[in-house]
């Protein structure tokens, strides 16, 4: 197999392909779908690390469906130089990773919840001891550090 971007290469192998999301497809199963289907009961995807998984709704077997695209199962994994890419470009757009968007999210919402708590403590009144505001003070600077991502 050529050195191509593994979504690529299978989505180029199945026919009916139908964009669903970023990072996931839907195409009509080869391993029991005529020509004339129009349904697209094989969902394709793209994994965080650049491999590419799939599922037929029907059932039919991984095994089944490589062999009829013409694949092996080591071809729906990225390639040392593709890997390599990919972190350079990333490093290059300054774009976090979705590993790193998803701390930097539940980051974001344990000081969300802090400065949440504590405006509620205020706005019935309630004074806040100099650890409160501390852990408050705490909490929003760490959400404007999180917005400047």
């Amino acid at each position: 197999m050529s050195r191509r971007e593994p979504l690529r290469e299978v989505l180029d192998r199945v026919a009916n392909v139908k964009r669903a999301s970023p990072t996931r497809y839907r195409a009509r199963c080869p391993a029991h779908q005529d020509e004339k289907s129009k349904n697209r009961s094989l969902v394709i995807f793209e994994n965080e690390n650049g491999s590419v998984g799939f599922h037929c709704h029907a059932g039919c077997h991984r095994d089944d469906i490589l062999l009829l695209i013409g694949l092996q199962p080591s071809d729906l994994f990225p390639h040392d130089e593709w890997m390599a890419r990919q972190r350079y470009k990333c490093m290059m757009e300054n774009k976090p990773t979705h590993g790193q968007l998803r701390t930097l999210v539940e980051n974001a919402r344990g000081a969300a919840t802090i400065v949440e708590v504590g405006a509620r403590m205020l706005s019935v009144g309630e004074i806040l001891d100099q650890m409160d505001l501390t852990t408050l003070a705490g909490a929003s600077s760490d959400l404007q550090e999180m917005l400047n991502v």
